[in-house]
């Protein structure tokens, strides 16, 4: 069997539908001590692995964009849809992570202000979120179909802003809490701008 056949786009999804669920479970156990469970274990986690698949959400649209004959870039582009909803479920989880951390499952005036905090810059994670879930209810065949392909198209583009917000959401909770900087994400955001500037550019001087 040949590379390309064991990496179809089918292949690619099963593949990725299990291996993302089990690196969560596996957050899920891991966090699960002896004593009690380890809820700063399972934010940090959970977070990692909800902005490592925003990431892919995002880069992979963009690697599309500038190099479309790559067979595996094609292969793996229609996975975004599932990775849309992975990031919603996973972050909801980091979210209850969060409740739980601070014991406030059921004061709803704790849990607003939490989420609206500038604690760890939690607003730009609540702001992600919220366009991300409103990306996800748009989605459906009946909105699709009640606005059109185009309209939601450009609701899509939100994706970008959304991934902006996480960026800041993880580089600058490190320095809101002990004035230490995390370089990572404002990284991954600058390659993210050089390669849409390259594409500009490209198609300024094309046309």
């Amino acid at each position: 069997m040949s590379i390309k056949a064991i990496l179809s786009p089918n292949n690619l999804r099963y593949m990725f539908l299990t291996l993302v669920p089990a690196r969560f479970i596996f957050i899920v156990i891991e966090s699960c001590q002896p004593e009690s469970f380890n809820s700063y274990l399972a934010i940090h986690e959970s977070g990692e692995l909800a902005w490592m698949l925003l990431i892919f959400t995002i880069y992979i649209g963009l690697l599309h964009k500038l190099l479309p004959s790559v067979w595996i870039i094609r292969n793996l582009l229609p996975l975004r849809k599932h990775v849309g909803a992975m990031i919603i479920l996973i972050v909801t989880a980091h979210i209850s992570f969060l409740l739980n951390k601070n014991g406030i499952f059921t004061n709803i005036h704790a849990i607003s202000s939490l989420l609206v905090s500038r604690e760890r810059a939690i607003i730009f994670g609540t702001l992600s979120f919220t366009i991300l879930l409103f990306m996800l209810f748009s989605s459906s065949k009946v909105v699709i179909n009640q606005i059109g392909y185009r309209a939601w198209k450009r609701i899509q583009q939100l994706a970008h802003v959304a991934f902006i917000f996480a960026a800041l959401h993880i580089g600058l909770s490190s320095y809101l809490s002990d004035r230490s900087i995390h370089y990572e994400p404002f990284i991954y955001l600058g390659i993210y701008v050089l390669g849409y500037m390259y594409l500009w550019w490209k198609n300024s001087y094309t046309n």
